[in-house]
């Protein structure tokens, strides 16, 4: 792609829509992409996911540089979910959330895809 900043190019999660997942060089969960960029040669990558990862990123792989597609790549409602949260709704069975079946059948092949991707 000419132009393009990152040799080692757009890495993206399975979740993405399939029109990134067709430009994507690779394909992978968070960790997948932590760990791909940590034990790739390459200095430069897209990060097409939730632009909070590149601070990590760029902790973890000093001298690597990461650019985002965006700056609107923020999921809001996973930023006000703690931990806590996450527990409390568990451990007391809340929240249940009903979704139409057309709806829950795409979640549930976004869910496949993350399942599938190798985790080397």
């Amino acid at each position: 792609m000419p132009g393009c900043p990152s040799p080692g190019g757009l890495l993206a999660h399975p979740e993405c829509n399939p029109g990134v997942l067709e430009l994507a060089d690779v394909i992978r969960s968070t960790s997948g992409m932590l760990q791909y960029v940590r034990e790739a040669p390459d200095r430069e990558f897209i990060i097409g996911t939730e632009k909070g990862i590149i601070h990590r990123l760029q902790q973890e792989n000093p001298g690597k540089v990461f650019y985002s597609p965006s700056q609107r790549l923020i999921c809001r409602p996973m930023k006000r979910i703690t931990m806590g949260d996450v527990l409390r709704a568990l451990q007391e069975n809340r929240h249940q959330i009903t979704v139409p079946e057309e709806i829950r059948l795409r979640a549930l092949t976004a869910v496949r895809r993350m399942l599938a991707v190798p985790r080397d």
